[in-house]
Protein backbone atom coordinates (compact mmCIF):
# COMPACT_ATOMS: atom_id res chain seq x y z
CA UNK A 1 0.00 0.00 0.00
CA UNK A 2 3.15 2.32 0.12
CA UNK A 3 2.43 3.80 -3.70
CA UNK A 4 -1.26 4.47 -2.80
CA UNK A 5 0.04 6.43 0.70
CA UNK A 6 2.34 8.25 -1.82
CA UNK A 7 -0.01 9.36 -3.95
CA UNK A 8 -3.06 10.24 -1.22
CA UNK A 9 0.01 12.42 0.82
CA UNK A 10 0.79 13.88 -2.53
CA UNK A 11 -2.85 14.83 -3.33
CA UNK A 12 -3.37 16.16 0.32
CA UNK A 13 -0.03 18.51 -0.42
CA UNK A 14 -1.73 19.54 -3.68
CA UNK A 15 -4.79 20.23 -1.97
CA UNK A 16 -3.04 22.60 0.70
CA UNK A 17 -1.66 24.51 -2.18
CA UNK A 18 -4.97 25.12 -4.12
CA UNK A 19 -6.45 26.29 -0.77
CA UNK A 20 -3.96 28.65 -0.04
CA UNK A 21 -4.26 29.82 -3.84
CA UNK A 22 -8.01 30.02 -3.78
CA UNK A 23 -7.60 32.13 -0.52
CA UNK A 24 -4.94 34.59 -1.93
CA UNK A 25 -7.05 34.89 -5.27
CA UNK A 26 -10.52 35.92 -3.55
CA UNK A 27 -8.49 37.56 -0.96
CA UNK A 28 -8.73 42.10 -1.67
CA UNK A 29 -9.78 45.15 0.14
CA UNK A 30 -9.55 43.82 3.79
CA UNK A 31 -12.02 41.38 2.47
CA UNK A 32 -12.63 37.45 1.51
CA UNK A 33 -14.94 35.91 -0.83
CA UNK A 34 -15.28 32.56 1.26
CA UNK A 35 -17.62 30.97 -0.86
CA UNK A 36 -16.09 31.59 -4.45
CA UNK A 37 -12.53 30.46 -2.54
CA UNK A 38 -14.39 27.34 -1.47
CA UNK A 39 -16.22 26.53 -4.69
CA UNK A 40 -12.84 26.94 -6.99
CA UNK A 41 -11.31 23.91 -4.24
CA UNK A 42 -14.18 21.66 -4.57
CA UNK A 43 -14.00 21.55 -8.46
CA UNK A 44 -10.33 20.42 -8.08
CA UNK A 45 -10.68 17.79 -5.04
CA UNK A 46 -13.29 15.97 -2.43
CA UNK A 47 -14.85 17.38 0.31
CA UNK A 48 -13.89 14.66 2.41
CA UNK A 49 -10.35 15.15 1.35
CA UNK A 50 -10.83 19.22 2.00
CA UNK A 51 -12.59 18.46 4.93
CA UNK A 52 -9.11 16.12 6.19
CA UNK A 53 -6.67 18.51 4.95
CA UNK A 54 -8.49 21.72 6.76
CA UNK A 55 -9.10 19.68 10.12
CA UNK A 56 -5.23 18.66 10.04
CA UNK A 57 -4.49 22.59 9.93
CA UNK A 58 -6.53 23.45 12.44
CA UNK A 59 -5.50 20.74 15.06
CA UNK A 60 -2.12 22.15 14.20
CA UNK A 61 -2.71 25.37 15.25
CA UNK A 62 -4.31 24.55 18.22
CA UNK A 63 -2.73 26.93 20.29
CA UNK A 64 -3.61 30.06 18.02
CA UNK A 65 -5.98 32.15 19.54
CA UNK A 66 -7.86 34.08 15.83
CA UNK A 67 -9.07 30.55 15.36
CA UNK A 68 -12.25 30.14 17.18
CA UNK A 69 -12.95 27.43 20.26
CA UNK A 70 -15.98 25.61 17.96
CA UNK A 71 -13.68 25.70 14.92
CA UNK A 72 -11.12 23.65 16.72
CA UNK A 73 -13.55 21.17 18.20
CA UNK A 74 -15.01 20.28 14.60
CA UNK A 75 -11.53 19.78 13.73
CA UNK A 76 -11.43 17.15 16.42
CA UNK A 77 -13.90 15.28 15.35
CA UNK A 78 -11.94 14.25 12.36
CA UNK A 79 -8.77 11.50 13.00
CA UNK A 80 -6.22 12.69 10.97
CA UNK A 81 -2.57 10.66 10.82
CA UNK A 82 -0.11 12.75 12.42
CA UNK A 83 2.63 11.27 10.16
CA UNK A 84 4.09 13.83 7.65
CA UNK A 85 1.16 16.40 9.02
CA UNK A 86 3.26 18.72 8.40
CA UNK A 87 3.31 18.80 4.49
CA UNK A 88 0.12 19.33 4.13
CA UNK A 89 -0.59 22.15 6.33
CA UNK A 90 -2.17 25.52 5.14
CA UNK A 91 -0.02 28.16 7.20
CA UNK A 92 0.78 31.02 4.36
CA UNK A 93 -2.96 32.68 4.84
CA UNK A 94 -3.51 34.48 8.20
CA UNK A 95 -5.17 32.32 10.19
CA UNK A 96 -8.12 34.61 10.64
CA UNK A 97 -8.42 33.96 7.10
CA UNK A 98 -8.60 30.17 6.85
CA UNK A 99 -11.10 30.28 9.74
CA UNK A 100 -13.40 32.51 7.05
CA UNK A 101 -12.24 29.52 4.71
CA UNK A 102 -13.21 26.05 7.23
CA UNK A 103 -16.84 28.21 7.73
CA UNK A 104 -17.57 28.80 4.76
CA UNK A 105 -16.56 25.11 3.63
CA UNK A 106 -18.74 23.87 6.71
CA UNK A 107 -21.93 25.30 5.20
CA UNK A 108 -21.90 24.32 1.96
CA UNK A 109 -20.93 20.92 2.58
CA UNK A 110 -22.59 20.33 5.90
CA UNK A 111 -26.14 22.30 4.80
CA UNK A 112 -25.81 19.77 1.87
CA UNK A 113 -25.74 16.48 3.88
CA UNK A 114 -28.71 17.90 6.19
CA UNK A 115 -30.82 18.13 3.49
CA UNK A 116 -29.97 15.06 1.72
CA UNK A 117 -30.38 13.10 5.17
CA UNK A 118 -33.63 15.11 5.68
CA UNK A 119 -35.18 13.86 2.24
CA UNK A 120 -34.22 10.32 3.01
CA UNK A 121 -35.51 10.20 6.66
CA UNK A 122 -38.82 11.71 4.66
CA UNK A 123 -39.37 9.13 2.32
CA UNK A 124 -42.15 6.74 3.46
CA UNK A 125 -40.29 3.17 3.41
CA UNK A 126 -43.69 1.21 1.71
CA UNK A 127 -42.96 4.33 -1.29
CA UNK A 128 -39.01 2.92 -1.41
CA UNK A 129 -40.24 -0.82 -1.50
CA UNK A 130 -42.38 0.61 -4.41
CA UNK A 131 -40.62 1.73 -6.15
CA UNK A 132 -38.03 -0.94 -6.56
CA UNK A 133 -40.58 -3.77 -7.24
CA UNK A 134 -40.98 -5.06 -4.02
CA UNK A 135 -44.53 -4.68 -3.19
CA UNK A 136 -46.34 -7.45 -5.26
CA UNK A 137 -49.99 -7.33 -3.65
CA UNK A 138 -51.60 -3.88 -1.90
CA UNK A 139 -53.74 -4.30 1.06
CA UNK A 140 -56.41 -1.19 1.15
CA UNK A 141 -57.53 -0.80 4.97
CA UNK A 142 -60.53 2.18 6.01
CA UNK A 143 -59.06 3.74 8.88
CA UNK A 144 -61.70 6.42 10.62
CA UNK A 145 -60.89 9.64 10.89
CA UNK A 146 -61.32 11.90 14.42
CA UNK A 147 -62.84 14.87 13.36
CA UNK A 148 -60.91 17.75 13.29
CA UNK A 149 -63.07 20.27 15.37
CA UNK A 150 -62.59 20.95 19.22
CA UNK A 151 -63.81 19.04 21.46
CA UNK A 152 -66.68 20.35 23.67
CA UNK A 153 -65.78 22.22 27.02
CA UNK A 154 -67.05 19.57 29.39
CA UNK A 155 -64.46 17.08 27.59
CA UNK A 156 -61.47 19.92 27.51
CA UNK A 157 -62.53 20.30 31.09
CA UNK A 158 -62.04 15.88 31.69
CA UNK A 159 -58.09 15.93 29.97
CA UNK A 160 -55.99 16.22 32.47
CA UNK A 161 -54.00 19.18 32.55
CA UNK A 162 -50.19 19.21 32.01
CA UNK A 163 -47.71 19.48 35.13
CA UNK A 164 -46.15 22.98 36.55
CA UNK A 165 -42.33 21.89 37.26
CA UNK A 166 -41.54 23.69 40.67
CA UNK A 167 -38.42 25.98 41.05
CA UNK A 168 -37.16 22.57 43.11
CA UNK A 169 -37.98 20.34 40.02
CA UNK A 170 -36.74 22.91 37.65
CA UNK A 171 -33.27 23.11 38.95
CA UNK A 172 -32.99 19.73 39.26
CA UNK A 173 -34.06 19.40 35.92
CA UNK A 174 -31.26 21.57 34.32
CA UNK A 175 -29.20 19.77 36.63
CA UNK A 176 -29.55 16.62 35.28
CA UNK A 177 -29.29 17.83 31.61
CA UNK A 178 -26.03 19.12 32.71
CA UNK A 179 -24.70 15.84 33.64
CA UNK A 180 -26.54 14.24 30.58
CA UNK A 181 -24.39 16.50 28.69
CA UNK A 182 -21.09 15.85 30.41
CA UNK A 183 -21.84 11.86 29.98
CA UNK A 184 -22.75 12.06 26.29
CA UNK A 185 -19.93 14.13 25.31
CA UNK A 186 -17.84 11.43 27.33
CA UNK A 187 -19.75 8.44 25.55
CA UNK A 188 -19.16 10.22 21.85
CA UNK A 189 -15.62 11.78 22.19
CA UNK A 190 -14.07 9.90 25.12
CA UNK A 191 -11.14 11.45 27.00
CA UNK A 192 -10.88 14.06 24.14
CA UNK A 193 -14.20 15.35 25.14
CA UNK A 194 -14.61 19.43 25.69
CA UNK A 195 -17.71 19.71 27.45
CA UNK A 196 -17.64 18.53 31.22
CA UNK A 197 -20.31 18.95 33.86
CA UNK A 198 -19.95 21.03 36.69
CA UNK A 199 -19.98 20.91 40.37
CA UNK A 200 -22.89 22.66 41.24
CA UNK A 201 -25.35 19.96 39.17
CA UNK A 202 -23.02 17.10 40.94
CA UNK A 203 -23.71 18.58 44.34
CA UNK A 204 -27.46 19.66 43.44
CA UNK A 205 -27.90 16.38 42.67
CA UNK A 206 -26.50 14.56 45.40
CA UNK A 207 -28.36 16.75 48.07
CA UNK A 208 -31.61 16.59 46.44
CA UNK A 209 -31.33 12.66 46.47
CA UNK A 210 -31.34 12.18 42.50
CA UNK A 211 -29.91 9.66 40.29
CA UNK A 212 -29.72 8.65 37.06
CA UNK A 213 -30.42 4.85 36.80
CA UNK A 214 -30.40 3.85 32.61
CA UNK A 215 -33.44 5.97 31.25
CA UNK A 216 -34.90 7.13 34.57
CA UNK A 217 -34.35 9.62 36.72
CA UNK A 218 -35.02 8.80 40.48
CA UNK A 219 -35.56 11.46 43.46
CA UNK A 220 -35.29 9.33 46.77
CA UNK A 221 -35.90 6.02 44.74
CA UNK A 222 -39.30 7.49 43.53
CA UNK A 223 -38.99 7.85 39.35
CA UNK A 224 -39.04 12.06 38.99
CA UNK A 225 -38.53 11.99 34.97
CA UNK A 226 -38.44 9.62 31.94
CA UNK A 227 -35.13 9.94 29.81
CA UNK A 228 -35.66 10.06 26.05
CA UNK A 229 -32.97 9.36 24.22
CA UNK A 230 -32.24 10.36 20.33
CA UNK A 231 -29.36 9.08 17.99
CA UNK A 232 -28.06 10.93 14.91
CA UNK A 233 -29.36 9.45 11.83
CA UNK A 234 -26.31 8.94 9.95
CA UNK A 235 -23.20 7.13 11.37
CA UNK A 236 -20.31 9.16 12.77
CA UNK A 237 -16.50 7.21 12.30
CA UNK A 238 -18.79 3.84 12.56
CA UNK A 239 -20.98 4.71 15.27
CA UNK A 240 -24.71 6.39 15.71
CA UNK A 241 -23.30 9.83 17.83
CA UNK A 242 -25.79 10.36 20.86
CA UNK A 243 -27.65 13.65 20.55
CA UNK A 244 -29.23 15.55 23.83
CA UNK A 245 -32.24 13.71 25.16
CA UNK A 246 -35.50 15.10 26.26
CA UNK A 247 -36.57 14.69 29.74
CA UNK A 248 -40.25 13.75 30.62
CA UNK A 249 -41.95 14.61 33.97
CA UNK A 250 -43.41 11.49 35.92
CA UNK A 251 -47.05 11.68 36.56
CA UNK A 252 -48.33 11.29 40.24
CA UNK A 253 -50.16 7.99 38.32
CA UNK A 254 -47.09 6.31 37.32
CA UNK A 255 -45.52 6.85 40.61
CA UNK A 256 -47.62 4.71 42.31
CA UNK A 257 -46.44 1.76 43.36
CA UNK A 258 -48.31 -1.56 42.99
CA UNK A 259 -49.43 -2.75 46.61
CA UNK A 260 -47.64 -5.67 48.31
CA UNK A 261 -49.02 -8.91 48.36
CA UNK A 262 -50.42 -9.01 51.71
CA UNK A 263 -52.03 -5.54 51.14
CA UNK A 264 -53.40 -7.54 48.06
CA UNK A 265 -54.74 -10.58 50.05
CA UNK A 266 -56.31 -7.64 52.67
CA UNK A 267 -58.81 -6.28 50.09
CA UNK A 268 -59.22 -9.40 48.52
CA UNK A 269 -60.59 -10.64 51.31
CA UNK A 270 -63.00 -7.65 52.89
CA UNK A 271 -64.63 -7.81 49.36
CA UNK A 272 -65.48 -11.46 49.98
CA UNK A 273 -68.70 -11.67 51.21
CA UNK A 274 -68.96 -13.22 54.33
CA UNK A 275 -70.22 -16.81 54.85
CA UNK A 276 -72.55 -17.84 57.88
CA UNK A 277 -72.50 -20.47 59.31
CA UNK A 278 -75.31 -22.96 58.97
CA UNK A 279 -78.59 -22.85 60.84
CA UNK A 280 -79.19 -25.96 63.29
CA UNK A 281 -82.69 -27.05 64.11
CA UNK A 282 -83.45 -28.07 67.13
CA UNK A 283 -85.27 -31.72 67.53
CA UNK A 284 -87.96 -31.43 70.68
CA UNK A 285 -88.58 -34.88 71.80
CA UNK A 286 -92.86 -35.43 72.70
CA UNK A 287 -93.95 -37.63 74.99
CA UNK A 288 -97.56 -39.15 74.27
Amino acid sequence: ELESYRASLAANVECRRAIEAAISSNYGDNRLDADAAVKSVLEQFSPERVRYVLANTIQQKDFDGRIPQPLKEWAKSVDVCPENASRFLVDKPNPGLTALFVDAFRQQTEAQQEVTSEKTEERDPEVVAWENDEITSIEVKTVEVKSPFAPLPEEAAKAPKAHRLTAEEKEIKAAVMDTLKGQIAYNNDGMRASYRASNHSFNLLARNGVRIEGNTVTQNGEPLFKIHRRHAARKTQGCYRELMPTLEYITQEQKQEKPSIRDQLRTAAKQQPEKKSPVKSKTHDMEL
